[in-house]
């Protein structure tokens, strides 16, 4: 918590280089989509698991697409 005060202190902070102030942003970026990437793949993989009408299998392709999908979307993120 102290680490998100000190970047959200230094983003406002006049006194840090543009550079810094920057880069701080992109990272804050980062993590926020890095976030929302997290909590929409465990909202789909909870819907995956709670289908009641998919077989067994079914659910097994779903998940490996599933994760396919987050892999691919963690690289664009990076």
């Amino acid at each position: 918590v102290r680490e998100e005060f000190n970047r959200a202190e230094a983003l406002q902070n006049d006194k840090v280089p543009d550079g810094v102030r920057e880069h701080l942003q992109n990272v804050k970026v980062r993590i926020e989509a890095h976030g929302e990437a997290n909590e929409e793949f465990r909202t789909k993989r909870r819907e995956i698991l709670q289908s009641a009408s998919s077989t067994p299998e079914a659910v097994k392709v779903e998940l490996e697409k599933l994760h396919d999908e987050r892999k691919a979307a963690m690289k664009e993120i990076r």
